[in-house]
């Protein structure tokens, strides 16, 4: 997977502040980001992929659209 670093709009609540998906308020967070997932690339990149699959896979998504809409 591709470790992410996006602006925090309140996913974290959602998903945490997990590797692999990194946010920022400012350019000194973004600085930051970029460190640590230079620091350990191949931790970021696992997280990342599991991160993907576990919330972002079409099954899972579907699944959810279906569950909140009771069919």
């Amino acid at each position: 997977g591709r470790p992410v670093i996006t602006q925090e709009t309140g996913f974290t609540k959602n998903y945490g502040g997990r590797t692999g998906l990194l946010s920022f308020r400012s350019l000194d967070e973004i600085v930051d980001a970029v460190k640590a997932i230079n620091g350990d690339y191949p931790k970021h990149s696992r997280s990342a992929r599991i991160l993907a699959r576990e919330f972002f896979e079409a099954e899972e998504v579907l699944r959810s659209i279906l569950d909140r809409a009771g069919i």
